[in-house]
């Protein structure tokens, strides 16, 4: 059987104008799926030419109100230009934390390591979180395994450090995991040094005239695993 040129453009038409349209309606459509209609089409356009011509006309008046319509819908403003946007996806509540400055210019914070409360100075001066050895005996840091090999430079001079991870570190609602850190041998240091190992992880932190404003993200529910002191 022969097949007109004019045929072929039709049947053409039919395709590109069907995909348009599902592709519109339904932008997360399997892609697959969206041309399992084509070999019925087809095979009718080939049969029944004269039937082709209505298929057209009938799909090109469909994809006309699907470009009214569409536009409208929120699963198609959400894949607009291949990318999940805000309008389709719930972001994660942000929360923000404020520390006033002291009398003595710094920024005092009580954080949480592990459920314990630890008192600490924001320093973005420090590449790392710094504990104190008593800070780090009390929030459980097996001490006795640590091995002090990082050189540091602290108020009393130079001395060793011992580099680790803390597994959860809490101020207000903002919650890391897994957040480097490192301890100075006893005597060494009488402040805990909030540096930058746990800021670096913030959504951001900015002062504004004095103070120190933090966001960040809570920590999901079931990941909670404070402890009581």
């Amino acid at each position: 059987m022969r097949v007109e040129v004019p045929l072929i453009v039709a049947v053409a038409a039919v395709v590109v104008i069907g995909s348009a349209a599902s592709t519109a309606l339904d932008p997360t459509a399997d892609p697959v799926l969206r041309f399992l209609w084509i070999a019925p089409v087809v095979w009718a356009a080939i049969r029944y030419e004269r039937v082709l011509v209505s298929v057209v006309v009938a799909e090109m008046s469909l994809l006309a109100v699907v470009a009214v319509v569409a536009p409208k819908s929120p699963k198609r403003l959400a894949y607009t230009n291949g990318t999940v946007s805000d309008v389709s996806r719930t972001p994660e509540p942000v929360h923000t934390v404020q520390i006033r400055r002291g009398s003595n210019g710094d920024f005092a914070v009580q954080a949480r390591i592990n459920g314990i409360a630890a008192p600490m100075v924001v320093d973005t001066g420090a590449t790392s979180v710094v504990l104190t050895y008593e800070t780090a005996k009390a929030v459980g840091v097996p001490l006795e395994m640590l091995e002090y090999n990082v050189d540091v430079q602290t108020a009393s001079g130079q001395t060793k450090a011992a580099r680790l991870w803390l597994d959860r570190m809490a101020i207000g609602k903002l919650v890391e995991r897994s957040v480097q850190a490192l301890v100075v041998p006893r005597g060494q240091m009488k402040t805990n040094l909030l540096g930058m190992s746990f800021l670096d992880r913030l959504d951001g932190f900015e002062v504004r005239a004095d103070h120190l404003v933090m966001r960040g993200f809570q920590e999901p529910v079931d990941l909670r695993t404070d402890r009581r002191s």
